[in-house]
Formats: structure tokens, C-alpha cells, sequence
């Protein structure tokens, strides 16, 4: 899943590896800026969250899926200033 905005200086990808039970996510920055990054589960809960600092260039971050629920539909929401995505995620095992 790529996203892209104009109004961003950030450009990503994000991954879901089921073999691996990974999240990946890269991107490219085109100067030093702050993402957060959550997974909420169907009810909007927020079950995990992390913030991470990106200096200017590329960035990869990996997620582990092993502690989310099995079998269940999750929402991954990343978020840099103004902008923000969202995408369903699976975790089936």
C-alpha cells in the first residue's frame, strides 16, 4: 500500500507480511519530521502507538503482529502533522 501526499514532505509504504507476522513500513522524507503510527482495533480502541522521529532521507520501521488478537480486523493509522492515512489490516494465524 503506497500513499502520497502533496501537501506532506513524506512518502510511504506500508506491508503486511503474514509469514512473518510484520508490519513494514518505509518511506522517505524530504526533511527531518515526527510520524505516529497506531493499530486500533474494530471499536476505535488503540491498541498499539508509537511515535518515531525521521531525519531527512529514508526511514523503515517493523512492526510485530504477535500480540494482536487472532483472526480479528484491525485499522493502522499513520499520522505526520496534518496528514493521515488508514488501512485495514487481517491478523489471521
Amino acid at each position: 500500500m503506497q500513499s502520497s501526499n502533496p501537501n506532506s514532505n513524506i512518502d510511504f509504504n506500508v506491508y503486511q507480511d503474514f509469514n512473518t507476522q510484520t508490519i513494514q513500513i518505509e518511506g522517505q522524507v524530504d526533511k527531518e519530521s515526527s510520524a505516529t503510527y497506531s493499530i486500533l482495533d474494530i471499536t476505535g480502541r488503540v491498541i498499539f502507538q508509537k511515535s518515531i522521529q525521521s531525519v531527512e532521507g529514508l526511514f523503515h520501521e517493523n512492526i510485530s503482529t504477535t500480540a494482536l488478537p487472532v483472526n480479528a480486523l484491525f485499522f493502522f493509522r499513520l499520522q505526520t502533522g496534518s496528514y493521515s492515512k488508514v488501512w485495514k489490516l487481517l491478523s489471521i494465524q
